[in-house]
């Protein structure tokens, strides 16, 4: 069967306003900082238990203590980070004063989940259980703390789990019974629904009063001195005589630093458990996106008129004059050789890369005869209007021109000008043939003044 607990009766379930844990309802229930020497006390926040928020450790002491076998149960209820000293539980205390505390302490000592109880006596920690490897502490888990015996348990209720698990057990009767507490350095972690029994009792403070003198009747005034100055039944001041210390415990201490000695230092190493691989932590799963708005304005202008808030100049120094640089320095030892041959004769002989065979005739007669141009100006008229008015019905014929032979002899200007004389005969010029098919009806046009060229034939 799994461990039960044997008592939960409620102790406490911080459902009262944000205050430190002593203040308003929890004054019967929760001691007074002064009373342990601590400035740092846990507080009530968002109606739980929280760590008081600056200082590096915060403390609680209940009131009330254990006396034989108890339980002692509280739950975490958020978690959202990761220190070496979380939350541990202070029982079985003797005194709860810092220096000269005794009791002892279990919980977590760093943020893998190795789990160490100590014994603490007159605040000097010895260590007397340890159990490397547990489980790094989660929201929603609950410790539970059992006494039965001389044998004292830790256990811890992991969530999805649904039984309790042993964390760390010792035994031990060096304290039997005192006051419980808290510990804290996680400032943000919050703790609910502080449980447990059966024998928890409140602790009692209890005034004694002073002693008066031997034969001494009180007044029936009630003081000590009546109206008419007289005493009534009592010493004035002094009853208790002369005050002596009785306890008086001496402080030892050394003449300089230097008699400490030498500096040293204790490391203290536990083992920090791994998985086999990188693919051991299984699949990535995104549990949400996570969005923050990013606000802006509605416009440029919005941003306001520029304002230069001040001129930053920085000086460049310079020199007095182009002399001052000095006088120019050749340096030397810098240059390329250009490999090259000995004379010109060792380039070779010279060979035509690109021959071009340039091909003639073979004699001047090969040339053929000669061809002669003839130039024959054509006279014109100076402008269109000269042609006067337009005959209309004039119809002309298209007709072939054939060339024909030279006059022979001495080639002569036509005695008229022109090529063809008015009464139709051919002089040094062309012969006109009509055609043998049907004209063509064209209208005319005034020409246009242009020089042909006429090839005249040779003649045979």
């Amino acid at each position: 069967m799994p461990p039960t607990p044997s008592d939960q009766t409620p102790i406490d379930d911080f459902n009262r306003a944000d205050n430190p844990v002593n203040v308003g309802g929890g004054a019967a229930l929760w001691d007074d900082p002064a009373n342990f020497s601590s400035i740092s006390t846990m507080k009530v926040l968002s109606n739980r238990l929280a760590h008081e928020g600056t200082g590096a450790t915060s403390t609680a002491w209940s009131r009330r203590r254990t006396s034989g076998d108890f339980d002692l149960l509280i739950d975490w209820a958020v978690v959202t980070q990761r220190v070496a000293r979380p939350l541990n539980l202070l029982f079985c205390a003797q005194d709860v004063r810092y220096l000269t505390r005794t009791n002892y302490e279990v919980g977590l000592y760093d943020t893998t989940g190795g789990v160490v109880v100590w014994k603490v006596t007159n605040g000097s920690y010895a260590t007397i259980a340890t159990a490397a490897g547990q489980p790094a502490y989660v929201a929603g888990e609950t410790w539970w703390l059992a006494r039965r015996g001389n044998v004292y348990t830790l256990y811890r209720l992991i969530p999805p789990a649904t039984d309790f698990v042993v964390a760390v057990q010792f035994t031990d009767s060096s304290f039997d019974g005192g006051r419980f507490g808290f510990v804290a350095e996680d400032k943000t972690a919050r703790w609910d629904s502080l449980r447990g029994g059966p024998t928890l009792v409140a602790a009692q403070i209890v005034p004694v009063g002073g002693v008066f003198p031997p034969g001494t009747e009180l007044s029936i005034t009630g003081q000590v001195v009546a109206g008419d100055g007289s005493l009534v039944g009592g010493n004035l001041g002094g009853q208790f005589g002369q005050v002596r210390a009785i306890n008086v415990a001496q402080v030892f201490g050394v003449p300089s630093a230097q008699a400490f000695g030498t500096l040293r230092f204790a490391l203290l190493t536990a083992p920090i458990p791994g998985v086999a691989s990188a693919q051991a932590f299984g699949a990535v799963t995104i549990r949400g996106a996570l969005t923050r708005p990013v606000a802006g304005i509605p416009s440029a202008q919005a941003f306001g008129a520029l304002a230069i808030k001040a001129a930053i100049v920085r000086v460049v120094s310079g020199v007095g004059s182009a002399q001052a640089f000095g006088a120019i320095i050749t340096r030397t030892g810098f240059s390329q050789p250009v490999g090259g041959v000995t004379s010109a004769q060792a380039f070779g002989l010279v060979r035509p890369a690109n021959v071009v065979i340039a091909v003639g005739v073979g004699s001047a007669q090969a040339f053929s005869a000669l061809k002669a141009n003839y130039y024959i100006p054509v006279a014109g008229i100076q402008s269109a209007q000269l042609f006067g008015d337009a005959i209309v019905g004039l119809k002309v014929r298209n007709v072939w021109i054939w060339p024909t032979d030279l006059v022979p002899g001495t080639q002569a200007a036509p005695i008229c000008g022109q090529v063809i004389c008015g009464d139709g005969h051919v002089v040094g010029g062309w012969d006109y043939l009509p055609a043998a098919e049907d004209p063509e009806t064209v209208e005319l046009e005034p020409a246009k003044v242009e020089t042909i060229l006429l090839v005249p034939t040779v003649s045979k």
